[in-house]
C-alpha cells in the first residue's frame, strides 16, 4: 500500500507480519543491501521463536553474534570512589555477576548502578529513567553507520548529573575517543566477535591514585539479599554467555498436536475449503465417481472370457461336396464320424468353414480367414472303428487315416491356446459318446490321469478371475495418484499453496487436508468398483468382504501419498504426467498383475518384491480365490507392505514441501 507519498511494503511469514516498511527503510534499518537479505534475517529471528528487540538496541547494537563464553573482570572501586554515577548497558539476556552474585538476567537494555551517600546500591533502571533523569538521550557516533555494525552489543556509559546530555564513549580497535571526559572503559571489537573489556588511561590513572579504603558498606541489591563485603575487595565481574542474537524464549504453551505442526482450527479450514471446491465442480466430481466404474465395465467386459465365433477351415473327404450338409449319426452308429466330432465343437462356439480342397483350406489359414485347417480322411470313420477294435493290430495306414490333421495359427497364443483347448475337449466328449452309446465304459477314451475337484479354484481357471486383484488394485490406486497431485498441482500453479503457507498454514497440515478430503472420495470410488466387480459381474469372492474392503482402501491412501510426492517433485502437470505414466507400466507389469511373479527372471523377481502393489494384489488375490483370513501371513503381509509405502511416501512428501525450493 502507499502511503505518504512513499510505496510501504509488508514481510509476512507464518501468518505473522515481520515489518512494514518502505523497501529503503527496511534495507537502511537492518543494514542489508537486498530486500531478500532483510526477508532472510527476520526470518531466521521468528524461527527461533523469540522476541524482538527494541527498536534502541537493533539501531546501536545490531546481531549480536554467537561466541563462546567470555568472563572478564574490571576493578571499578576506585571509580566508584571519584564518580557518583555511572551506567552499564547490555544486551538484554546478558547474565551479569556481581559481588559473586548472578543477576537475573535483564528485558530493559540498560543496566544502571548509582552510587548512593549512605553506601553502594545496586539498582535497575531503563532507558526511560535515563530520558527523565538526564534529559534528550543523545548516541554519538564517531563515524557513519557501517555495513556490517562492529559493535558488539556491550558498552558503558558515564554520567555526570552536571550534565544535560548522556554521551554515548564507543570506541573501535583503531581509534580512541574522547579522553577528556572521565572514561571508564571501552569496548574493543575482534573479528572473533568476542567482548574484549579493557581500561583506558584514565582508568589506570585512577587506579594507580587510588587510597586504600578498610572500611565495611553494606551492598543491597534488588534481587538478592544485603550482603557486607570490603570496598578495598569489591570486584565487579562482568560474565556474558552468548546464547543467540536474541532475547530470551518466549514460554508458549504447547498441546498434542504440536510437534506434528497441526492446527484444528486451520485443519478444519482447509477441509472445508476443498469440500466446497467439489460442491462447485459438480461435473468433474461426476467423472472422478464415473471413471473407475467404467473402467472395472470394460475390463469384466473384455478381459478373461473365451473367445467366440473362431473360424476353422474343414476339409472333410468323407463328405463328396463341401456343399452337402455335415449330418451327424446317432447312438451306436459308425458312419461319418468326422460330422459326429465337428457337432460336438461346434457346440463350443466355433464357426466351421468347409473347402473342397486342402490347399484351399490352408490358404484360407494363410489370408488370415481362419485360425487353423483340419483335415478328415476319406476312410476316417471304418479306421478309427478298426483302431479301436484292434489296438495292437492296427497298421500305419489305419492310424494315419484315422488322425484328424489340423495346422493352427498360433501368432496369437491366446487364441491358438484356447482353441487348441477346445479341439482337445471336443475330441474326449465325442469318443466318450460313441463308447457310451456302445456301451461301452465311457472312462476308457480318458488319459488315465484323474483330476479331482481342485482345493482352491475351478476346473478350468477364469483369466479373469486371476486378472481382477491387480485391475481392482491398480485402478483404485493410479486414480488416487491422479487425483491427489492434480489437487496440490492445482494449488500451486494458482498460487494458493504459497498463500496458505504465507498466511501461517504448514506444509504438513496442507498435505494432511488433502489426505482427508481426497479419503473420501477414495472411499466412494472404492465402493463402486467393489459393487460392480462382485455384485454385477459376479468375480469370485471367496473371502471375507470387510478385509477385501480394508485392503482396497489401503491401497488407495498408498496411492494418494505417492500422489503426493508427484505434485511435490513436479512443477507442471506435463511433468507429473509423464513421471505417473512412467510408473505405471513397470507397476503393472512387475506386481504380478498380468503375468505371475513366478514366471519373472530372478534379478526382476527382487524388484517386484519391493514394488508397492506387488504384495497387496498376492494377499487381496490369496483372499478371493483361497478365502484366507488376515492371520495367514500371505494376507497380512500385504496389509504390512502398504503402510510401510505410505510411510515412505508421505516422508518423501513432508521432506520435499519442507526443503525443496519453489
Amino acid at each position: 500500500m502507499a502511503s505518504s507519498g512513499r510505496q510501504d511494503i509488508g514481510l509476512m511469514r507464518g501468518g505473522r507480519f515481520l515489518a512494514e516498511e518502505s523497501p529503503e527503510q527496511l534495507m537502511a534499518h537492518h543494514m542489508c543491501d537486498t530486500l531478500e537479505d532483510v526477508f532472510l534475517k527476520l526470518s531466521k529471528m521468528q524461527n527461533q521463536k523469540k522476541r524482538r528487540r527494541s527498536s534502541f538496541m537493533q539501531e546501536v547494537m545490531g546481531p549480536l553474534p554467537p561466541e563462546a563464553k567470555q568472563v572478564y573482570q574490571v576493578d571499578v572501586t576506585p571509580l566508584w570512589c571519584q564518580h557518583s554515577h555511572f551506567w552499564f548497558l547490555a544486551t538484554p539476556g546478558t547474565e551479569v555477576s556481581y559481588l559473586g552474585k548472578t543477576l537475573p538476567q535483564f528485558t530493559e537494555p540498560v543496566h544502571g548502578f548509582v552510587r548512593c551517600l549512605r553506601g553502594y546500591q545496586v539498582t535497575l533502571r531503563s532507558l526511560d529513567y535515563l530520558r527523565k533523569t538526564f534529559g534528550m538521550v543523545r548516541i554519538h557516533m564517531t563515524s557513519p553507520r557501517p555495513q556490517a555494525n562492529p559493535f558488539s552489543g556491550l558498552f558503558l556509559v558515564e554520567v555526570n548529573p552536571s550534565v544535560c546530555d548522556l554521551h554515548a564513549l564507543v570506541s573501535t580497535s583503531d581509534r580512541d575517543l574522547n579522553f577528556n571526559l572521565p572514561v571508564i572503559g571501552r569496548l574493543v571489537y575482534c573479528k572473533s566477535s568476542a567482548l574484549d573489556l579493557a581500561a583506558t588511561k584514565a582508568g589506570h590513572v585512577c587506579l594507580q591514585n587510588l587510597p586504600e579504603v578498610d572500611t565495611m558498606s553494606e551492598i543491597s541489591g534488588e534481587y538478592g539479599d544485603n550482603t557486607s563485603i570490603s570496598i578495598k575487595d569489591m570486584k565487579f565481574n562482568v560474565e556474558m554467555e552468548v546464547i543467540s542474537n536474541m532475547p530470551p524464549e518466549d514460554d508458549v504453551p504447547k498441546n498434542v498436536v504440536d510437534p506434528m505442526q497441526l492446527t484444528l482450527s486451520r485443519m478444519k479450514a482447509l477441509i472445508w475449503k476443498n469440500f466446497l471446491w467439489m460442491w462447485r465442480n459438480v461435473g468433474v466430481m461426476l467423472f472422478i465417481f464415473l471413471l473407475p466404474v467404467l473402467q472395472i465395465i470394460l475390463f469384466c467386459l473384455s478381459i478373461g472370457r473365451d473367445p467366440l465365433g473362431l473360424h476353422l477351415a474343414v476339409f472333410n473327404q468323407e463328405l463328396n461336396d463341401s456343399s452337402v450338409p455335415c449330418v451327424p449319426s446317432k447312438g451306436c452308429d459308425y458312419n461319418t464320424l468326422s460330422c459326429r466330432y465337428l457337432s460336438h465343437l461346434t457346440e463350443r462356439h466355433v464357426e466351421l468353414d468347409y473347402f473342397n480342397d486342402l490347399e484351399s483350406a490352408k490358404h484360407a489359414v494363410e489370408s488370415g480367414l481362419a485360425w487353423g485347417t483340419m483335415h478328415f480322411s476319406q476312410n476316417y470313420s471304418d479306421s478309427l472303428v478298426r483302431r479301436l477294435e484292434n489296438v495292437r493290430g492296427a497298421d500305419k495306414l489305419t492310424i494315419d487315416n484315422s488322425d484328424i490333421h489340423i495346422w493352427m495359427d498360433m501368432s496369437n497364443q491366446q487364441i491358438g491356446q484356447l482353441l487348441n483347448r477346445d479341439l482337445v475337449l471336443s475330441y474326449v466328449n465325442f469318443t466318450r459318446d460313441i463308447l457310451s452309446a456302445c456301451n461301452y465304459t465311457p472312462q476308457v477314451a480318458e488319459v488315465p490321469i484323474r483330476f479331482n475337484n481342485p482345493v482352491y479354484g475351478d476346473r478350468i481357471p477364469n483369466f479373469t478371475d486371476f486378472a481382477a486383484p491387480g485391475v481392482i488394485l491398480t485402478i483404485i490406486f493410479f486414480l488416487s495418484v491422479a487425483l491427489t497431485s492434480g489437487a496440490m498441482l492445482i494449488e500451486r500453479n494458482e498460487g494458493m499453496l504459497e498463500r496458505s503457507l504465507v498466511s501461517g498454514i504448514t506444509g504438513t497440515e496442507i498435505l494432511f487436508s488433502h489426505v482427508v478430503t481426497q479419503f473420501v472420495v477414495m472411499c466412494g470410488q472404492t465402493a463402486m468398483v467393489l459393487i460392480f466387480s462382485f455384485v454385477v459381474f459376479n468375480i469370485t469372492c471367496r473371502g471375507d468382504v470387510a478385509t477385501v474392503s480394508a485392503l482396497t482402501v489401503l491401497t488407495g491412501l498408498c496411492g494418494m501419498c505417492f500422489g503426493f510426492v508427484v505434485s511435490c517433485l513436479c512443477d507442471t502437470e506435463r511433468t507429473a504426467t509423464y513421471l505417473a505414466l512412467g510408473s505405471f507400466l513397470p507397476i503393472v507389469m512387475l506386481c504380478g498383475i498380468i503375468w505371475p511373479v513366478e514366471g519373472m527372471h530372478y534379478s526382476l523377481k527382487l524388484i517386484s518384491f519391493i514394488l508397492p502393489l506387488t504384495k497387496s494384489t498376492e494377499s487381496l488375490r490369496t483372499i478371493l480365490a483361497r478365502g484366507w483370513s488376515i492371520s495367514q501371513p500371505t494376507v497380512y503381509f500385504g496389509f504390512v507392505a502398504t503402510l510401510i509405502w505410505m510411510a515412505v511416501f508421505l516422508t518423501i512428501s513432508i521432506l520435499a514441501l519442507k526443503f525443496r525450493k519453489g
